[in-house]
């Protein structure tokens, strides 16, 4: 009678555990690598950022951008983005993360190719999955972002922006 007391009180308190996981999407802060420029603004470097990161890929790769955007910590690196950006939201379709962040990100921006390259070589460390990246401001996707031609597929690592 006392083990199946007991028993029956282990899988109470193994379902409610169950539960709270479900419910609060079991979120806790990751340590990440964040690529920002170098104090010349000529090359990526990272800095290790502690990330909310759960089991909803969309909403870790939305945190990581969010710090990106944020800016470093470190003196030595330089924010790339303006001071005004935001993600608005991102999507995942298969290999695929769309991001749309608010126009101000880049605009005006003379460092947007390490902007761009700082996400996509962000993400790309954390989850091997993604390979593509799409970029949309405001809604609205564009060819160009600045004279950085926008591939079909969408943008893919790119080594040369880290330093040799």
């Amino acid at each position: 009678m006392v083990t199946r007391r007991i028993l029956v009180s282990i899988i109470r308190s193994a379902l409610f555990v169950i539960f709270l996981f479900v419910i609060t999407g079991c979120s806790q802060k990751f340590t990440v690598k964040l690529f920002f420029a170098d104090k010349n603004f000529n090359y990526l470097k990272y800095e290790h950022r502690k990330v909310v990161c759960g089991y909803d890929i969309e909403k870790d790769v939305y945190n990581i951008v969010e710090e990106l955007l944020a800016g470093p910590v470190n003196p030595e690196l330089k924010s790339i983005f303006n001071s005004d950006s935001k993600v608005l939201n991102v999507r995942i379709d298969g290999n695929t993360v769309e991001i749309n962040l608010n126009k101000d990100s880049v605009s005006g921006n003379n460092y947007y190719k390490l902007a761009i390259f700082s996400i996509v070589n962000t993400v790309r460390l954390h989850y091997s999955s993604l390979r593509y990246f799409k970029f949309y401001f405001d809604g609205e996707k564009s060819d160009y972002i600045g004279d950085l031609v926008v591939p079909q597929k969408g943008f893919e690592v790119d080594y040369k922006y880290f330093k040799k």
